[in-house]
């Protein structure tokens, strides 16, 4: 079972990034979905997917892959702790109405273009969502390490390398020589110093 979940996981993921590639986007906006729609539809449909990811997840084996120590699980405990909270900051820093798709919706003929945020923790690292969903997965995985947690730390983390690169030449593309000089002053995942 866990190598059918690694392959749904890893095709999940493509089907992701799919989803919120330009090209996709345009095809999806012109033929069937206007764009205030296209964040919420985008969100609903990368929801449900996880629905069967879910259920293959719970049908996995329970072995572990070696043994936590008292020491281990106190700064894999520490690790998703600070990744939450990581998490939980930046998601509080951005508009939620915007992430969601529901300020698309309601704001139709007033919908504005993304600006550069450099504010909050994007001050010290460039993503921090995805520096606190690295250090969930991998403090999770060292809690609990089944090899389904492996699979999961894994994928997850190639996705959002190969992801935050893509991006980053998106957001290179659409604010030029203001994100170059932001790249080139803040740390990608960790903060440079």
């Amino acid at each position: 079972m866990i190598q059918l979940f690694s392959i749904s996981y890893i095709f999940y993921f493509i089907l992701h990034s799919l989803l919120a590639h330009q090209s996709t986007k345009q095809v999806l906006m012109k033929t069937i979905l206007p764009l205030p729609y296209y964040r919420l539809f985008f969100n609903i449909v990368s929801l449900g997917l996880l629905l069967p990811l879910y259920w293959m997840y719970k049908q996995t084996s329970a072995q572990f892959l070696f043994s936590t120590f008292s020491f281990s699980s106190i700064i894999a405990s520490i690790c998703t702790l600070v990744g939450i909270g990581i998490m939980s900051v930046a998601l509080l820093e951005y508009n939620l109405a915007e992430f969601s798709g529901f300020y698309q919706l309601k704001n139709k003929e007033n919908f504005k273009a993304n600006e550069l945020k450099r504010t909050g923790l994007n001050r010290y690292i460039r993503h921090p969502l995805y520096t606190g969903m690295y250090l969930i997965i991998w403090g999770l995985l060292l809690l609990y390490p089944y090899p389904v947690h492996l699979s999961i730390a894994i994928i997850t983390s190639l996705y959002l390398y190969i992801g935050t690169r893509l991006e980053e030449q998106k957001l290179l593309e659409e604010f030029g020589a203001a994100y170059l000089n932001y790249r080139k002053e803040v740390g990608m995942f960790i903060p440079k110093f």
